[in-house]
């Protein structure tokens, strides 16, 4: 062994050196350091699922898992009807109590509690009967947004309608907001034209609404210098735009309570009937 060990070391000396005792040192190879093995752990792949496609009379192309019978689910709110005929199938009966109470849970949450949907589960390509039952929503009423019923207000401006009541000033608010209002004055001046105080309102609010998006005075000089004239309003301007956020948040309140007694029928209507057993 200490032979080896010697054999070793001459074949790794490359050159002497004098110490500061005047001894003869060996200069040996430098050793690169040892590279250990790093065990990578991958993320796991998401099993893709095989669809089979089956045509039928009344729904066309339905697709399924493999090794299922296909289903073809329909849900329906007020009069308006979603279909989903593709990714659902089951192989025991037990699993379509399941599929009906993980459709139930998942529009709940998109549905508010005045409305009442039915969803039915059919079985595309047998006799059996379909499977239905009528659910309340279950999220919490809110204000609806007060516009001309043929004019629905941009989506950007609803959002931040919206984002606005969940400010902490706005949770006991007693009137309507500024972007309430010009949502309301935005929807009916494409159906009516608006008097001078109306338009001066309008026009403040939109200027407003503007410089809170990061508009500069320079932006709207070039694209509607008009509202640079209506920076302020009038004390008789202000009047009337209290007046009418007062007006849009009685006719919310008054919207508001007609929806929960229409969510208390639902209920007394839902606890009268028996439930639905597939």
């Amino acid at each position: 062994m200490a032979r080896r060990r010697r054999a070793k070391t001459r074949r790794d000396v490359i050159g002497f050196y004098k110490d500061e005792k005047k001894r003869t040192r060996p200069i040996t190879k430098p050793k690169g350091r040892r590279r250990t093995k790093t065990r990578t752990i991958c993320a796991a792949k998401t099993r893709k699922v095989k669809l089979q496609s089956k045509r039928t009379r009344r729904w066309g192309v339905v697709k399924y898992p493999r090794g299922t019978k296909p289903l073809v689910a329909e849900v329906e709110i007020e009069g308006r009807k979603f279909v989903f005929k593709e990714g659902l199938g089951y192989k025991k009966p037990e699993e379509i109590q399941q599929l009906l109470e993980a459709l139930i849970q998942k529009v709940k949450l998109e549905v508010q509690r005045d409305k009442l949907f039915k969803i039915t589960i059919h079985f595309p390509g047998t006799r059996r009967k379909p499977v239905s039952v009528e659910v309340q929503g279950g999220q919490p009423l809110r204000p609806r947004i007060i516009h001309h019923p043929g004019w629905p207000p941009p989506p950007e401006l609803i959002e931040d309608i919206k984002a606005e009541w969940e400010k902490p000033r706005n949770k006991r608010r007693k009137t309507a907001t500024d972007l309430e209002a010009l949502a309301y004055l935005n929807t009916f001046s494409m159906a009516t034209p608006l008097n001078m105080e109306g338009y001066a309102i309008y026009c403040h609010l939109t200027y407003k609404y503007l410089k809170k998006k990061g508009w500069k005075d320079s932006d709207i000089k070039k694209t509607m210098p008009w509202l640079l004239e209506h920076k302020r309003l009038s004390d008789m301007e202000k009047r009337e735009l209290e007046k009418l956020k007062d007006w849009i948040y009685k006719q919310q309140m008054k919207d508001l309570k007609q929806r929960e007694k229409r969510a208390r029928e639902i209920e007394r209507m839902l606890e009268s009937a028996s439930p639905a057993q597939p």
